[in-house]
Order: structure tokens, then C-alpha cells, then sequence
């Protein structure tokens, strides 16, 4: 049986009083947050390009992509959707079971922070539905919530008769991230929610909880967005006894 601490403010004081038990669901951003990296890029660069996957005009667009990012040209939001739209080129044209076999040559364990393990057996255990809600495409998150035993939304590219079009049907980014948890809570009603995520692309689902925690964000920006919005500060070193507070 699980409590779990409710926040309540009163006065503009922030206190956490303990409540009986409910429906529990933990949502977790991929990519800097359990992923020590961006998923779909170590994709690209890791193994698409290496293993001629991807079209000569395609990885220049994905090197101009990943540059113009770094150098601050381009938003987060919009280098996820031009990184979706490639890694739908990447697969198109390749059975489900093909990109299947891809995702378990492509991902390594070692590359999921080191608490990540701990905490999802502790949530899992203590009565938590736990789903990883990701922008990055279907057959990267998907492999990596089977291998955590977890559910996943990700970015979806059209698959007919099991063979992947180029057709990208859905990009999961802040706004069909927050409709996705909201449809899960409406559907279980007086759940209490935890969030985890890292960034300012996080905040609509770090809102939509009952506790939201920012995992090492970094900017300063973000640790004052997090005081605003009494979301809970939690580094790889301190994430673990953070959520143990608030499930007893």
C-alpha cells in the first residue's frame, strides 16, 4: 500500500500533507532526463549514418540540423521535429521486425543514468504506473520502455502492411505531450502524478502532475522556473531519496 504526499498551498506556503491511497502514475521525459544523451541523434550519428542507412543529402541535413542547434539557431522543438522527420527517412521502406533488431544492436544500457534501475523498481513497487513520454521516435522509446518494463508515447511514423513509410503521423512535442498525460489522468481520476523532466520543453508535463521534479536543468532559467512552479529540484545524486519523501 502506497501514501504518497499531496502538496498544498495555503498563504503562499508550500506544505505536503500525506494522503490515502490512490491511483499512482509516473511520467518520464527520455532524453537528458533517463537517456544521458539525445536519442534520436546517437541514432543518426551512432548508427544510421555509420551504416549507410540515411542518404548522402540526408546526413548533410542532419550534420546542419545538429550544428545549428549547437550554436543556438534553432529551437529544441524545432531540431526534435526535423530530427523526426529524418530518422522517418532512415526507416522507410524497412520492416517493423528490421528496425526492431536495429533498436537492440543500437541502444546500450550504460548510456540510462545510473539511478534510473533503482527508482522504476521503487515506483514500480510501491504501486506506480510508469510511462516514458519522449518526442524521440516509436521503435528508440519503445525499446528502451520494454527494456524497463514501462509504458511509452512517443513521435509515430506510419507503418503499412509492417513496413515503415516515410509518413511521420504524430511528433510528440510539449503541447501532445500534455494531451496525452491529461487524457491518462482524466481517464483515472483523484490519481496523484509525479513528473520528471529537464528542460523548459518539459514544463506543460512537469504542470500537468501532482509533483513535478527538474532533473539537473541547465540553465538558471529553469531552477527559477522551478521555484515558481514548486516543482522539486533533483540531481542524479539526490533524485532518489527526493521521491522516496514523497511515497512512504
Amino acid at each position: 500500500m502506497v501514501a504518497v504526499y499531496q502538496k498544498v498551498s495555503r498563504w503562499h506556503i508550500t506544505i505536503y500533507a500525506k494522503i490515502p491511497h490512490m491511483n499512482t502514475l509516473a511520467f518520464f521525459d527520455l532524453d537528458k532526463t533517463l537517456y544521458d544523451g539525445y536519442s534520436m541523434v546517437d541514432f543518426l550519428f551512432g548508427y544510421a549514418i555509420p551504416r549507410g542507412l540515411i542518404q548522402k543529402e540526408d546526413k548533410a541535413m542532419a550534420e546542419a540540423l545538429l550544428a545549428d542547434y549547437s550554436q543556438g539557431l534553432i529551437t529544441y522543438g524545432q531540431a526534435t521535429a526535423e530530427a523526426v522527420r529524418l530518422s522517418g527517412k532512415v526507416v522507410a521502406g524497412h520492416t517493423v521486425l528490421e528496425v526492431k533488431q536495429w533498436q537492440e544492436e543500437f541502444f546500450q544500457t550504460q548510456k540510462l543514468f545510473s539511478y534510473v534501475s533503482e527508482l522504476f523498481s521503487f515506483l514500480k513497487k510501491s504501486g506506480f504506473e510508469v510511462y516514458i513520454v519522449s518526442a524521440s521516435i516509436e521503435p528508440i522509446v519503445t525499446h528502451i520502455a520494454k527494456y524497463l518494463g514501462v509504458k511509452s508515447f512517443a513521435s509515430t511514423i506510419e507503418i503499412k502492411n509492417g513496413v515503415y513509410t516515410q509518413r511521420v503521423t504524430k511528433i510528440l512535442d510539449e503541447a501532445a505531450k500534455s494531451k496525452e498525460i491529461a487524457h491518462l489522468l482524466k481517464r483515472q481520476q483523484n490519481s496523484v502524478s509525479f513528473g520528471f523532466g529537464d528542460s523548459s520543453g518539459d514544463e506543460a508535463l512537469l504542470d500537468a502532475v501532482t509533483h513535478g521534479f527538474l532533473y539537473e536543468p541547465a540553465q538558471d532559467e529553469l531552477k527559477k522556473l522551478a521555484e515558481s512552479h514548486g516543482w522539486s529540484l533533483v540531481t542524479r545524486n539526490t533524485i532518489l531519496e527526493t521521491v522516496r519523501q514523497r511515497v512512504d
